[in-house]
């Protein structure tokens, strides 16, 4: 029986039906609801969101409102089914407020949205959420409609603001009773807090059992201790108040209001500095000169070609890449103190905070660095920046990759992507300013656990200021260069057997063993779930063609400059100039005697019939990975 078959016939065997109407086109299963989701305010119908499942491969891709929200392979029929009941009845799309209302007038508070309909949603609008209660008949009268809590609370905060919402014209969410907003019920239940996550917001996404379709989830009428234990686990979290929040937009929200800047005219509670410049300029013109000063210049603002805002301190930059380095800077612990008073901050934007409200002081504002960088003056006067390399601000290195150069900060410079005060909720990259802040805020117990996920050593800065500073740097050399040290943490299949150091890389091959791959080869049946994969698979199905860089426009062959021999890789093309070009070989000698081989596997046949070795494991190792190599050389990475 194949895939579409077992199906229909699950389909058809449910005592209570999923309201689906489903249609084989081509190689494809198109699943939608019986009726239609919404009636738009001219009374034309739309359907807002499809299923669609290959035969042949399980490939299935979930789109709703023209967007792609889940896709994947598998051609286990209870896992689509899974996911058929999780896309129409577990979620609800949302479906936006009315043209006709008042809802949330105030700016940037609701966009109007064209596609597939019109309608008014909040800028980080969840086209698919879960909300608290589920139903099984779906109620199509006229003003009934689904809204996500990121668009019901925009619009709930413009009638805070004093806007009036007419909302008598329509119903939103009419399941959601006073009952359920008394319990602590989580409308994202896909959405979860890792526990095991060294990040103050981590979240992972749920993994359904495949061996239960429908499984089962916390009801208004479940009190156990069990089901309350996982709903508190859900969502955002801030370590500093130990406050939850449902949608990251109320967690940045509340991260932004830790802050408070304040207008020293009025005492009215302003948060950023650009909003104090704002609120002067309307409230206290007379002293409008004086607050100047504290906003971000407008000569920075009038060449940027993408302007991007912080929101954290609302400060416009050119682009992600000067945003995040701007971030580095203004919101990243370090060791900062008042010049005046010597009082000392979390960031430089506490010591710009601190200095406003105490001292009357603006200081001038630190820029984000554009080392790397080449600014690309465009024909209308604005400015872009395109990332030329990767050079250390620290000293003279430049490297070509990130991957290099983050190597080299670990190395070099104690940088790590992630160091985490848990009770400031506040992080940094480098361990020398993270030492500082524990040494000057949690001074009473400056205690720092290694964050290399294989270490579990403490750090006592009590006795030696340096001392993680100085294990870290010796941390990390160790994990490069002793394999021993690497492999007392590696993660190992279940299934197989096969052991991995990286994490991306195991849960890559634990998906192929669930039938799970996000990127099918268009020329043959070869799967895999990292895009890069599966580009230079397909770029070796072009060389076995004939066909070359000019013909595709790709980069099939890399060229040795000196004698034009062409490589598919440029390690090898390096390997070459070294080896013919510079005359400089690699040699294997021999540990049992004064022989010197050329190659693994002359190394491996001298020992063989020279010195009479077996052909243990660690003898074959050389022949293994020659017959890996063809595998190696097209999928990049051991799947």
């Amino acid at each position: 029986m194949d895939l579409a078959s077992k199906l229909f016939q699950r389909l058809q065997s449910l005592d209570n039906s999923l309201h689906l109407l489903h249609l084989v086109v081509q190689n494809w299963i198109v699943f939608q609801r019986d009726s239609f989701d919404i009636f738009d305010d001219y009374g034309d119908p739309f359907t807002t969101q499809i299923f669609l499942i290959e035969i042949s491969t399980g490939k299935y891709i979930h789109r709703v409102q023209g967007s792609k929200v889940d896709c994947g392979a598998t051609l286990d029929d209870n896992l689509l089914f899974s996911k058929l009941t999780e896309a129409f009845v577990d979620s609800k799309v949302c479906q936006g407020f009315s043209l006709k209302s008042k809802s949330g007038s105030q700016p940037d508070s609701l966009l109007i949205q064209e596609f597939p309909f019109k309608r008014k949603v909040a800028q980080n609008c969840q086209y698919l959420f879960e909300p608290a209660l589920k139903t099984s008949a779906l109620n199509h009268e006229q003003g009934f409609r689904w809204v996500c809590p990121v668009c019901e609370e925009a619009c709930e905060n413009g009638q805070e603001n004093g806007e009036d919402a007419d909302m008598d014209s329509i119903e939103v969410n009419p399941l959601k009773l006073e009952a359920v907003l008394s319990e602590e019920i989580d409308l994202f239940s896909f959405v979860e807090v890792d526990e095991h996550n060294n990040d103050g917001v981590g979240v992972k996404e749920h993994e359904q059992d495949s061996t239960n379709p429908i499984a089962k989830k916390p009801t208004i009428d479940d009190d156990s201790e069990t089901v309350k234990k996982k709903q508190a686990k859900k969502g955002y979290y801030c370590n500093h108040c130990s406050e939850t929040f449902k949608t990251l937009w109320l967690y940045q929200k509340h991260q932004r209001e830790k802050r408070k800047v304040g207008c020293k005219e009025c005492k009215e509670d302003i948060i950023t500095f650009k909003e104090l410049v704002e609120h002067v300029y309307v409230t206290h013109t007379e002293v409008f000169e004086k607050y100047f000063k504290y906003g971000q210049s407008m000569a920075e603002l009038e060449h940027l070609s993408a302007p991007k805002q912080c929101n954290l301190c609302d400060m416009i930059y050119n682009g992600k890449l000067l945003l995040s380095r701007h971030k580095e800077v203004f919101h990243e612990l370090g060791d900062f103190r008042c010049d005046l008073c010597r009082k000392p901050c979390l960031t430089f934007y506490d010591l710009l905070i601190h200095n406003y409200q105490k001292h009357d002081v603006a200081l001038e504002h630190l820029q984000p660095q554009t080392h790397g960088l080449e600014a690309v003056s465009l024909p209308d006067g604005k400015i872009t920046y395109k990332r030329g390399s990767f050079p250390c601000h620290h000293c003279d290195a430049t490297y070509v990759s990130d991957s290099a150069w983050i190597r080299h900060m670990r190395a070099n410079h104690s940088w790590h992507h992630y160091f985490e005060c848990k009770i400031c909720d506040e992080a940094c990259h480098y361990a020398a300013d993270f030492s500082t802040h524990m040494l000057t805020f949690h001074a009473d117990r400056p205690e720092i656990k290694c964050p290399t996920i294989w270490c579990s050593h403490f750090s006592n800065l009590k006795d030696d200021p340096e001392h993680f500073n100085s294990h870290f740097r010796e941390c990390e050399r160790l994990r490069r260069n002793n394999k021993d040290f690497v492999e007392q943490k590696v993660l190992q299949c279940h299934t197989c057997g096969k052991i991995y150091v990286c994490k991306l890389a195991f849960d890559a091959h634990v998906k192929r063993h669930q039938g799970i791959e996000h990127y099918k080869c268009s020329h043959c049946d070869y799967g895999t779930n990292h895009k890069a994969v599966l580009v230079n698979h397909e770029k070796a199905h072009l060389r076995e063609k004939g066909l070359t860089n000019a013909d595709t426009g790709l980069v099939l062959y890399h060229s040795c400059d000196q004698c034009e021999k062409k490589y598919s890789t440029k390690r090898a093309v390096l390997n070459h100039v070294k080896y013919f070009h510079e005359g400089i070989k690699k040699i294997y000698p021999c540990k049992d005697c004064d022989q010197i081989l050329s190659s693994h596997t002359s190394l491996y046949n001298h020992k063989r019939k020279v010195h009479g070795l077996a052909n243990t494991q660690d003898e074959k190792r050389p022949k293994q990975k020659k017959k890996n190599m063809k595998i190696i050389s097209t999928s990049r990475l051991k799947i």
